[in-house]
C-alpha cells in the first residue's frame, strides 16, 4: 500500500515526491526497508521521499523514515540553498539520521531538512502537544535567509523548542 502525499520541484526541474507505504516499495534503485504490515487503505505506514530527474523522469534516490507506525509527510518545499524541507506527523518515536524525535502526544508534528542530493537528514525537529492530544503539520516553507516556517494545527499547547518555547491555543 503506497500513497504520494506531497511534491516539489527544484530550480533544475528535478521532482521530489513524499508519501507513506506499508510492505515493500522500490522505485528502481533497490527496495526501501520493509514498512509495517497493515490493512490496505488504512492510511498507515512509514514515510518515503524520492527524487527523479526532471528532464526524463530517471530515478535518482529515495529514503524512508520510520519502522512500524505512521510517519506521514504532508508538505515538501526547497529552501533558498536548495535543501529539501519536509513536514508531517508521527505516532511513535522516529529517527531522522542521528536524531530521534520522541512522541509525546497521540501524534506529534515534525519538520526535517534533507540534503537535496542524497536525501540524507541534515536536522529534524519535533513539535509536541501534551499527552492525549494531536499535532499536525500541513505546510513548510523557508524565506530568503533560510528561516523555516511550519503551519499546522494543535489543540492545547505546542512545544516548538528549543528550551521551553510553547505556543498556547486561544480559547
Amino acid at each position: 500500500d503506497q500513497k504520494c502525499l506531497s511534491a516539489a520541484l527544484d530550480d533544475s526541474g528535478n521532482a521530489y515526491f513524499a508519501g507513506i507505504y506499508a510492505g515493500s516499495l522500490d522505485f528502481g534503485g533497490g527496495a526501501l526497508p520493509a514498512g509495517p504490515t497493515v490493512v490496505s487503505g488504512s492510511n498507515s505506514g512509514i514515510a518515503w521521499v524520492a527524487k527523479f530527474k526532471g528532464a526524463d523522469g530517471t530515478f535518482l534516490t529515495a529514503k524512508s523514515f520510520g519502522t512500524t507506525v505512521k510517519v506521514m509527510p504532508s508538505a515538501l518545499s526547497l529552501d533558498p540553498q536548495g535543501a529539501l524541507l519536509m513536514a508531517g506527523m508521527y505516532t511513535a518515536d522516529v529517527t531522522f539520521g542521528t536524531q530521534t524525535l520522541t512522541k509525546i502526544g497521540l501524534a506529534d508534528a515534525f519538520v526535517a531538512k534533507l540534503d537535496s542530493s542524497t536525501l540524507a537528514p541534515v536536522w529534524a525537529r519535533g513539535l509536541s502537544e501534551q499527552p492525549g492530544f494531536t499535532v499536525g503539520a500541513s505546510g513548510v516553507a523557508a524565506d530568503s535567509a533560510g528561516n523555516v516556517t511550519v503551519v499546522g494545527r494543535f489543540q492545547q499547547t505546542l512545544a516548538v523548542g528549543p528550551g521551553n518555547t510553547v505556543l498556547q491555543a486561544y480559547t
